[in-house]
């Protein structure tokens, strides 16, 4: 059994722990249905809502991974929700939804209002991973045949589990709401993106395969859709970010490749009128073989010290992927690593602060690394 069937039999036994706690008779328990994951897409002037559900059956229905989905839509979030409730003839529970996608259709317009819902929703858990997606979301949770598995626990765990593994910044609702009404009004939710390849199944060779590329973020400014970064802007955002740590660098040495990783840094940024001091600490040691983004799958193994001349690797790496993302943030005019909070805090909260053009701003970046 594996770690997404554990995880999605655990939030179905929860689920109905919890409903029979609130004396629920078992008529009322098989009348609700549990939200894994939430969709929503703009259709014209409404939203379309898809839900990944999975419902406590009575015998004849398959309960865990056998979720889902129902879409529906409505002037508002709470409308389409309640016309799902009527199509599956079961109440829709959200306290243990795992994931909200954000469609493309609705990224490119002011989607406050959407947001807005599921901050002051009193059923919606501030832990649920929040990401927008290419394409719709009702295609993206529809993508169950080709993972074999649930989207929404499925993309939920990866996000998750990357962030702890790997260098990628992960972010949540309430944060990315206050980061679209504070300062500088720029913020980021993890972009994804379904990847297909050639189905190997003999059996079913018309089903659709593929899997989930979560390795970039999208910025927002003000509610609406600014840019996506690429792999590369994403992997310099996640160096400069003072939270996230393991960014893995390839380096060769007597033509064999190594791979390194870096699990702890020191950032120090400093500003002195239009001037912005990046101070970049990197320690580093060599990858073990099963760590996420490790690299070549073909990256040597090896006992020996780290060299001086694949530190100067890192180093040039590293400099030149912050420097991409630096240089995306002054072309786009967006701040993601608090460069306006630096201004706030010398000159107080002002209109002038808040709008202080990042084209304007001169970066001294200095890159150091050690061995761990």
């Amino acid at each position: 059994m594996n770690n997404l069937k554990r995880i999605a039999i655990v939030l179905v036994a929860f689920s109905l722990l919890i409903v029979l706690s609130l004396n629920y008779t078992g008529n009322d328990v098989l009348k609700r249905a549990i939200v894994l994951g939430i969709g929503v897409d703009l259709d014209g002037r409404q939203v379309r809502v898809t839900v990944e559900i999975v419902s406590p059956g009575n015998g004849s229905e398959q309960v865990g991974m056998y979720s889902k989905t129902v879409s529906s839509t409505g002037k508002t979030v709470a409308d389409a929700l309640q016309t799902i409730a009527e199509k599956s003839g079961k109440e829709t529970s959200l306290g243990q939804c795992v994931l909200l996608v954000y469609g493309e259709s609705l990224i490119d317009v002011d989607f406050s209002s959407i947001t807005d819902y599921f901050v002051k929703s009193d059923s919606f858990k501030s832990s649920a991973v929040v990401c927008c997606c290419e394409g719709s979301a009702e295609d993206f949770l529809n993508k169950g045949d080709a993972l074999l598995k649930s989207v929404s626990l499925s993309v939920a765990d990866k996000l998750k589990s990357q962030s702890g593994d790997v260098a990628l910044p992960v972010g949540d609702l309430l944060t990315f709401a206050r980061s679209q009404q504070e300062l500088y009004r720029t913020g980021f939710l993890n972009y994804v993106q379904f990847e297909a390849t050639p189905n190997t199944d003999s059996q079913n060779p018309d089903q659709e395969q593929g899997f989930f590329l979560c390795n970039r973020v999208a910025v927002f400014r003000s509610n609406k859709l600014l840019c996506v970064l690429s792999e590369e802007e994403t992997e310099g955002f996640a160096l400069l970010e003072s939270n996230v740590a393991g960014n893995t660098f390839s380096v060769t040495e007597d033509d064999k490749v190594v791979t390194l990783r870096a699990g702890n840094k020191k950032l120090d940024i400093k500003q002195q009128n239009n001037v912005v001091t990046i101070d970049l600490q990197l320690f580093v040691r060599l990858a073990r073989a099963d760590s996420f983004g490790a690299g070549d799958s073909f990256s040597a193994k090896t006992d020996s010290e780290i060299t001086e001349s694949q530190k100067q690797q890192v180093k040039q790496q590293a400099v030149q992927l912050a420097t991409d993302f630096l240089q995306k943030q002054a072309e786009w005019e967006f701040d993601l690593i608090g460069i306006h909070e630096l201004f706030r805090r010398q000159y107080g909260t002002t209109e002038e602060v808040n709008n202080i053009p990042m084209s304007q701003l001169q970066f001294d970046l200095s890159v150091s690394v050690s061995e761990k």
